[in-house]
Order: structure tokens, then C-alpha cells, then sequence
């Protein structure tokens, strides 16, 4: 908590939430009053600057670290003694305070923007500035004959994407840098996608949200306020995610601001096309310029870190001719404030140093998923991540010219460049993800030439047979299900393909949620509006199945027909898809200082996973811990203990139960960069090095703190007296 108020070191704390604290005792009596989740002020000093008094906000976290801590020396037994009850006898910290919406006295308020909005580009007979849900800009009474000039037209557009922007701040807690994260804070530009009644949702890049244990921060725009958020999407392959709030926590005027950016999925940018970057300052301040899009389909590359982190894969990117600089992230939009794309922040290690840098992210590619979580957060349930079906190799790509040196006979050249002559390039295989069905199937170099009898030629095309296909095999999965539980086979069967068929369509005939016909989104070309259907009917029918079988997609994966190139011939192979999950990794275990995890995409990306038990990954280790001391290092998984095969987190946890403090333990580790297996002996320290784990509970998107090896409490004698 002190550390994310930027409470340095040998800081001297004078007083807390107004009163002073003379002394520890006192300190802790004040804190103990606060709730979790408070905000309270906190006045220090430093050693050099002893003089002059220091102000900060201290955010009450009891959920990452848990409460806190009293430690006694005893000098007789040559040990500290921890305890909870400090000072003794003194209640409980108070239950967090819920804000109810009918508090605010809006909940009958009106919501122009209250749902996720979609333009079309037809729209062209609305008055510039003005959205399709009745927006009315500010300076509309001062427009003479319905002539806008340019500054004003700027400025226009400014109060309007105001409204939409935030200013999203990071800071992950030392006990849950997880997967292979670089930093512990981040910052920058979000937008609002969806503002709701129950909940908004805020669309950010993952360079800024990069995991999901976190603390959100979101500071609008549209009013001078701040409120915490919650990670609720990652997506494995693309950068960017989806963060939620909750609009009670907000003042009154600032929910009356806040709106949802109109956003223009359809058609997508192209090269020549004349568009907005616009972002918030650090200051809140809406910074824009006029830019060109030179490049609408750059194919990125981004060689893995030295240690295993997220890259976006599978991404094409927008390039402009002029921004403001490598690391001002922002959106971009068309004349009308409509956003065609989210101008992402991106980082990648050249020589072993950060390098930071923006692209643009075409709106296509988000919105499918924004709209998804939106409707499914509209309904007031409990809604888990949607799941991410995937094909688990990695592909690049490769100049069709290229391509013919290798041998790709001159029919399919001729045939992918009359299909996409502006890329004219085809996708080889660059790796496969360890241990996936893909590994068996493909290999680096093969070259992916079509998927269900129909060509490819940019990750588009391939994510959208992907959706569909998953949307078809969950479809059936579904009715399956109904049909092995109940009798009436038939008529549950019609209900569900009736059902699918109202997601998948354009929404015409959908009353379900209760938006308002002039609130739902419209698809503006239908052609590639397919691909968003697909992506909508796969995440509604997979929630479904989820609710009924109560657990993922079942055992059984959907498969693919690819067409590749191998070797001088071309081949047929049948290849299973993977499924990531939308939060990431759901489980920090911490072990003798050191941070177990299932191995995150970022290593399986790298293609190797240890033969056996290959489920428990060290991310993490603490400096003076056991782990520290005895060599159990980041970049080895655990495979043994005592002899004893750990495959998963709960089987180790299982091994190491029966271990007492103080008892040696041998384990049989391997190492990401040799390897190779080696058995190393640890003495297990409980006193000062518990065992517990954040767990993620899907439904909510909340981490909860569990002991497995509770402190060995004790009360000093001292402490007891008055």
C-alpha cells in the first residue's frame, strides 16, 4: 500500500486519514478503522527533506497481501512472533460500504450512449460532432446555416471524445507479478466502449493492462474523477483489453458525462485514408492531430523476451505518417469522433532493453469481443471471460515472391495474389505451442494455404474460419447436451437453434436484454460483419454450454481441414483448436518464496514443455527466502517432491501438505533454457515463508487470498497489558 502511494523508504509517518500517529500503536489503531478499499490521506516526511511535510493517498488494500501483521521479537527463543489482533481487543476493520445505484437517484436517468454504439457509413445526412444517439455537442446553437468551421469543428470533437477517454494507471503488487511481467506500473490512454447502468467497460492496450491480478485506477476525462476498475478481458493473441467500473462509485455529474464511444468496425481502415489520433494528456488534457494512414495491413513481428511475457501475435497493425511519439497511446477516428481503431502502446526487448512503440488496431478486430462481455454484464448475472478458441501455432508472413523460391507451386501463387493483391503474401508456420495438437501436426516452415477448403492469405482471414467454426462445433456441443438431459429432445433442440440463430443474426429480432431498438448495434456491411456474428455466437453458446455441463467446452476440441505446403507438396491435415482463457492465469501459489504458476502462453509459445509433469512453472522468487537460499529459481518447473509427481498445482500442494517447518524437501526441477533435470534439496521455512495463493474466481473477476499454512500466531505478554 505504501509503495503505491510512492511513500519512499525510511519515510517517517506523521499522521493518517487527519489524525496523527505519534507511534506505531496509534498508526495501527487508525488503520485498523478503515475499510477495504478506502482512500485515505497520509502525511510523511523524509530524512532529507525532514522539514517539510509530504502529502499521499493511501488506497486500503487487504486483498493482496491480507491483514496486517504485528511482529514480535522474543529474544529468548531467538525468533518473531506474528499476530493479526494488534492493537489487542480492538474491533474488526469494517465491511467496505456498497453504493447502491438507486442511491445516486439516476437510475431512471437517461443513457444516450448507455450501450455499445456502432456507426454505419451511411450516415451522413447527421450533423458533424453529433453521434446517432442524439449527442449534441456544445457549440451546435453557434453554427450558422449548418457550416461548421474547422476549429470548431476541432473543438467539438474534443469535448465530445472527452467524454470517452480515460487515463488508466497500473500497479501490480510484488506478490503477483506474474507471467512474465516486466513492470510493476503502467500508464495510459483507455476508452469507454460501454456505459451501463450495472457496469461500463473501458478498452485499453496490454501494455498497459498486461495481467490480471492488478490495481485499476481509471481517471476520466469527462469529469475530474477517480474510481478503481477491474481487469475482466485479456486477450491472448491481440493487444488489448476490457476493463470494467462501476458507475454508482462515480459522483452524479461525472455518470452524466461519461458516455460510450461510437465506434465504426466496418469497413476497415485503408491506406490514404485520412484519420484522427487522439489521446488525454497526464493532465487530462485532449491532445489531437490529423494524420494519414500509410500502412493499414503491417504484419507484426515481435521476437519473445528473455524472459516469457505476452506478445501480440496473429496482428495487423495501422502505421500514420505523424504521431506523438513512442509512447502516447490514444484512438483514432474519422471526422465525425467515430473510432476506427485504438492506437495501441506495444514493447518488445532489442538487446536485452525495452523498446516502446505505437500502432494502430483496427476497431475490427476488439469489437466482436466488446460487444460480447457488454451483453453478457447487461444482463445483471455473473458472467466468466468468454474463452478464446485458437489455432496453437504462430504464424508469420511471407512475400508470395519469397514463397515461390521455396517452392509453392505457381497455381496457388497465382491464386493468392488474384485473391488479395494488395498483401500478396501467404502465412508459414513460424512455431507451434508445446505439447498442443498443432506440434504433431504442423511443422516450422509449412505454409498455411487454406482452412475449410477455402484460402487464406492474412490472420484475418484465418480468425474468422476460426470463429465460425467454433461457433458451429459449440452450436452442436450445445444441443447435444440438452438432448443427452432431458427428454424432450426435439423441442430443446428447436429452442437452442432458435436461440443460436437470434445471436448469430444482426440482432433485428433480439428483445431479450431490453435495449431499445434504437440501441442496438448495427452492422454496417454484412460481408464482414460475418466474422463478428461468428465471434458473438460463439461466445453466447459457449456461456451456455459452460452453465450446463459446468465446466469449459467439454472434453472434446473442434477441428480444422488445413491445406499447407510441406516440402515440395501440398498436404491435407486435420488439426484440433486450442482454447485460452480471457483472464489468463487463475492461480498464484507462493512456496517458500517462490511464485508457482501453470506455464502462461508465453512459454508454451516457446515450444518446449518438459515430458511428465510439466504444470507447475516458477515465475518468481523472493530475495532471503528459501527459495533464494537454495537455488529454486524463476524459469523451472517442479516435477517432484519427495519422489512424488506434482502434473498440476493442487497435486503439489497435496505433496508439500505433509511437510512440516523446518524438514528438507527434494524436488526435481528442470529448466526452461537447458532443459535439462536436476534434483536440489530445500529446507521449508513456515514461520517467516507460508504457504498461500491468489485465486481468480471466474464469475467475478476478483482474486481471493487463501492460507494453506496459516501464521503461527502467538501473543506477546507485553501486548496483553493495558
Amino acid at each position: 500500500m505504501l509503495g503505491r502511494a510512492n511513500v519512499p523508504k525510511c519515510a517517517i509517518i506523521t499522521a493518517l486519514n487527519g489524525k496523527p500517529t505519534p507511534d506505531l500503536r496509534t498508526f495501527a489503531t487508525v488503520l485498523r478503522t478503515l475499510p477495504h478499499g478506502a482512500r485515505a490521506p497520509l502525511e510523511y516526511l523524509t530524512f532529507s527533506e525532514r522539514h517539510r511535510r509530504k502529502n499521499a493517498i493511501l488506497h486500503v488494500d487487504r486483498q493482496w497481501y491480507g491483514p496486517p501483521v504485528f511482529w514480535t521479537r522474543d529474544d529468548a527463543a531467538g525468533a518473531w512472533h506474528p499476530t493479526v489482533d494488534y492493537p489487542p481487543g480492538a474491533p474488526p476493520p469494517p465491511e467496505p460500504a456498497i453504493k447502491l445505484l438507486a442511491d445516486t437517484g439516476l437510475e431512471n436517468a437517461g443513457r444516450p450512449n448507455g450501450h455499445c454504439n456502432v456507426g454505419t457509413p451511411m450516415d451522413t445526412d447527421a450533423a458533424v460532432g453529433t453521434s446517432g444517439n442524439d449527442i449534441v455537442s456544445p457549440r451546435e446553437g453557434s453554427v450558422a446555416d449548418g457550416v461548421m468551421s474547422d476549429m470548431q469543428q476541432s473543438d467539438d470533437l474534443d469535448e465530445l471524445l472527452r467524454c470517452c477517454l480515460v487515463l488508466v494507471d497500473i500497479d501490480i503488487p510484488l506478490v503477483a507479478l506474474s507471467d512474465g511481467v516486466h513492470s510493476r506500473s503502467f500508464a495510459g490512454n483507455g476508452l469507454v466502449v460501454y456505459a451501463g447502468e450495472r457496469v461500463g467497460l473501458v478498452l485499453v492496450d496490454r501494455n498497459t493492462v498486461a495481467v490480471g491480478p492488478c490495481d485499476v485506477n481509471l481517471s476520466f476525462g469527462a469529469h475530474p474523477a477517480e474510481i478503481s476498475g477491474r481487469v475482466r478481458f485479456l486477450h491472448p493473441l491481440h493487444n488489448f483489453a476490457l476493463v470494467s467500473y462501476d458507475p454508482a462509485a462515480l459522483p452524479p455529474e461525472a455518470r452524466a458525462k461519461v458516455r460510450a464511444a461510437e465506434m465504426l468496425p466496418y469497413p476497415p481502415l485503408k491506406r490514404g485514408e485520412s484519420v484522427r489520433l487522439v489521446g488525454l494528456t497526464k493532465h487530462l488534457r485532449v491532445m489531437q492531430r490529423t494524420s494519414t494512414v500509410t500502412n493499414a495491413t503491417a504484419a507484426l513481428t515481435i521476437p519473445s523476451a528473455e524472459v516469457p511475457r505476452f506478445r501480440a501475435v496473429h496482428e495487423e497493425v495501422i502505421k500514420l505518417d505523424q504521431d506523438f511519439g513512442a509512447t502516447f497511446s490514444g484512438c483514432l477516428t474519422d471526422h465525425r469522433g467515430r473510432v476506427r481503431g485504438l492506437w495501441c502502446s506495444y514493447s518488445e526487448q532489442v538487446d536485452k532493453e525495452e523498446r516502446e512503440w505505437c500502432a494502430g488496431l483496427h476497431a475490427a478486430v476488439f469489437y466482436p469481443w466488446v460487444e460480447q462481455l457488454a451483453r453478457l454484464l447487461d444482463q445483471g448475472t455473473s458472467a466468466s471471460p468468454p474463452a478464446v478458441s485458437v489455432l496453437d501455432a504462430e504464424l508469420e508472413a511471407v512475400l508470395l515472391s519469397k514463397a515461390a523460391q521455396f517452392g509453392l507451386p505457381a497455381e496457388w501463387v497465382t491464386r493468392l495474389d488474384q485473391l488479395d493483391p494488395e498483401r500478396r503474401q501467404v502465412l508459414r508456420v513460424r512455431s507451434c505451442v508445446a505439447q498442443s495438437h498443432a506440434s504433431k501436426v504442423l511443422h516450422s516452415g509449412d505454409m498455411l494455404l487454406a482452412m475449410s477448403g477455402r484460402p487464406v492469405t492474412c490472420f484475418q482471414d484465418v480468425e474468422r474460419l476460426i470463429s465460425e467454426t467454433a461457433a458451429r462445433a459449440i452450436a452442436a456441443g450445445a444441443v447435444a447436451a440438452v438432448t443427452a438431459h432431458s427428454g424432450h429432445g426435439g423441442s430443446r433442440s428447436d429452442q437452442d437453434g432458435s436461440a443460436s440463430a437470434a445471436t448469430a443474426g444482426k440482432y433485428e429480432d433480439d428483445t431479450n436484454d431490453g435495449v431499445p431498438p434504437s440501441k442496438r448495434p448495427r452492422p454496417c456491411e454484412p460481408v464482414v460483419a460475418t466474422h463478428g456474428q461468428a465471434e458473438l455466437a460463439a461466445g453466447a453458446l459457449m456461456q451456455t454450454q459452460q452453465k450446463r455441463q459446468g465446466q469449459g467446452w467439454g472434453r472434446r476440441q473442434p477441428s480444422m481441414h488445413l491445406t499447407i505446403y510441406r516440402s515440395g507438396c501440398v498436404l491435407d491435415v486435420e488439426v484440433v483448436l486450442g482454447r485460452e482463457d480471457g483472464m489468463g492465469t487463475s492461480r498464484l501459489v507462493h512456496w517458500c518464496g517462490a511464485q508457482l504458476q501453470a506455464p502462461h502462453r508465453g512459454v508454451r509459445e516457446l515450444g518446449f514443455l518438459p515430458e511428465g509433469a510439466a504444470g507447475v512453472y516458477i515465475s518468481r522468487w523472493h530475495h532471503g527466502s528459501p527459495a533464494h537460499r537454495y537455488g529454486l529459481y524463476a524459469l523451472h518447473w517442479i516435477q517432484q517432491v519427495n519422489g512424488v509427481d506434482t502434473p498440476d498445482l493442487d497435486s503439489f500442494l497435496a505433496a508439500v501438505a505433509g511437510c512440516g517447518d523446518g524438514q528438507f524437501v527434494r524436488l526435481k526441477v528442470c529448466h526452461l533454457e537447458t532443459t535439462q533435470p536436476k534434483v536440489l534439496t530445500l529446507k521449508m521455512d513456515l514461520q517467516y515463508w507460508p504457504t498461500w495463493e491468489l485465486r481468480l474466481d471466474p464469475n467475478t473477476c476478483t482474486w481471493r487470498r487463501l492460507q494453506h499454512s496459516p501464521f503461527p500466531f502467538r501473543t506477546a505478554p507485553f501486548l496483553t497489558s493495558s
